[in-house]
């Protein structure tokens, strides 16, 4: 995205002078400082996604801020700001350090990742996960991660576009087969979905 050269350190700047200054009254003050410390980091990051990685995830990281603290605040809307902010760092750290052959190892990696989870899905489907016994004893094991099949699927899904290359392609089977194993429909839908646009944006 381009911009004045000016905008993106001015932001910066501005977020960090409303971050030391601003204060929310609330009987715990030192949290809300530390909130309001960490939020202004946050935006600061977002603008920098925004004008040199991606607008759409910047957004997203921004939002993500919103979403913390709205309908509720507690930790596990802590929490899960705190994965969002961790996945928007591990993508600059990507995008700043990416070569040709570091995406190609990424892509490997993220269809060996899905192909593994498979393995583990049916492993579970057959009652046969080595590492899961139930609290109550037996088996009768859920598929998914951590027994979870919306992280499971999500994970399966999100590794999806990885496979449309030459020879991996020949894996989407497998792929496919998982998903369908662990039977998240939230996760189907968005691979099917995913792929639709991946094989309409190559062709």
């Amino acid at each position: 995205m381009k911009m004045h050269k000016n905008i993106l350190p001015g932001a910066i700047v501005a977020m960090f002078f409303l971050a030391c200054v601003v204060r929310f009254p609330t009987q715990h003050m030192r949290l809300s400082f530390r909130l309001v410390m960490e939020y202004g980091i946050i935006t600061a990051a977002g603008l920098y996604i925004i004008f040199r990685v991606n607008p759409w995830i910047g957004l997203f990281l921004i939002w993500s801020i919103v979403s913390a603290n709205f309908p509720f605040f507690n930790k596990y809307s802590y929490m899960s700001l705190n994965a969002v902010v961790l996945g928007c760092l591990w993508l600059i750290l990507v995008h700043s350090t990416a070569t040709a052959q570091m995406v190609r190892w990424f892509l490997n990696a993220m269809c060996a990742v899905a192909l593994i989870s498979c393995f583990m899905a049916a492993l579970q489907y057959a009652d046969l996960d080595p590492l899961f016994r139930t609290i109550g004893g037996g088996r009768d094991i859920p598929v998914g991660i951590m027994s979870n099949p919306n992280i499971g699927g999500a994970l399966i899904a999100f590794c999806i576009a990885a496979f449309f290359r030459k020879t991996w392609c020949r894996l989407i089977p497998v792929a496919a087969v998982g998903l369908f194993m662990i039977g998240s429909m939230g996760a189907i839908i968005s691979a099917i979905s995913a792929g639709a646009v991946f094989w309409y944006a190559k062709s």
